[in-house]
């Protein structure tokens, strides 16, 4: 097998999965695939797929290759979708109506995406309303999940957001996600670009609600900065995070129980849970 027989066959991989494919997720399928293999062989071959794998990047974003669907990096992996320009007539020949999330829904997903880990006292302190039966309702879509249990009184548990938001958003990772003081430097056409999926929510529905929640102040700013910066991936940096303020995760990545650290109680007091946004 050739260097151009595996760029092909990553390509088939990941037009035949449905879902965003990493390096790993390739390497472990040629590896099952090549089990009979001579160990010289499958070593050679696994090794080159790293490689392949970015030789098809350059095919796919080769600017004379204009196509209806594109090769796009997103939830830390690659897949195949339609081009987004084209989202209207997709739309119209599905008969369906545009994806959208609810004001109530978008202002709580900025506030965790922005401030993840956070608990859901947090969330109803910054809407100034009950945020309950919003967060079932994000959780159910899998857009956000339970990350863990602060250590505080009430234990109130933390959440944090998923491989389907990233994928929701078009987000390779969460360093992806424009800062607040990059978002509000961005020129007016900028801006658009962001909203350039207009069938769905975009990342500028997102960036504006967190504005208009006042995420932006500037000692937040200068904190989100650093913070989004240092996200290279969901899973390693949420554990981090969760780690430098001494918060319990739920469970590891093997999906075994953790048990809780003695840590010191601080003064955030949890606020009882309700199923429908009303004020607080």
């Amino acid at each position: 097998m050739d260097r151009l027989e595996i760029t092909n066959a990553v390509e088939a991989m990941i037009f035949a999965a449905g879902a965003p494919l990493a390096l790993i997720d390739l390497k472990k399928a040629f590896e099952r695939a090549l089990a009979e293999t001579a160990e010289e062989e499958r070593t050679r071959i696994l090794g080159e797929v790293k490689d392949a794998l970015a030789d098809l990047v350059t095919r796919w974003t080769d600017p004379d290759n204009q196509r209806g669907f594109q090769l796009v990096e997103v939830a830390e992996g690659f897949t195949f979708r339609s081009n987004g320009r084209y989202s209207d007539l997709l739309c119209a020949m599905r008969e369906q109506r545009p994806v959208r999330l609810s004001k109530a829904a978008l202002e709580t997903l900025a506030i965790i995406a922005y401030r993840q880990p956070v608990t859901k006292p947090d969330v109803d302190m910054i809407r100034g309303v009950d945020s309950g039966g919003t967060l079932h309702l994000l959780l159910e879509r899998s857009l956000v999940r339970i990350v863990g249990k602060k250590q505080e009184p009430g234990l109130p548990l933390l959440y944090g957001t998923t491989k389907e938001f990233l994928s929701f958003f078009s987000l390779a990772n969460l360093a992806q996600l424009p800062t607040l003081r990059e978002y509000t430097e961005l020129s007016t056409e900028s801006q658009e670009e962001l909203g350039s999926f207009d069938s769905q929510t975009s990342l500028k529905d997102l960036s504006e609600s967190a504005q208009k929640l006042r995420l932006g102040e500037e000692a937040a700013v200068i904190e989100l900065d650093d913070a989004v910066k240092n996200l290279n991936t969901t899973e390693s940096n949420t554990r981090a995070s969760l780690a430098a303020e001494g918060i319990v995760e739920l469970v590891d990545a093997e999906g075994h129980e953790i048990p809780p650290p003695v840590e010191t109680p601080d003064d955030t007091v949890a606020a009882p849970d309700k199923d429908t946004d009303k004020p607080a």
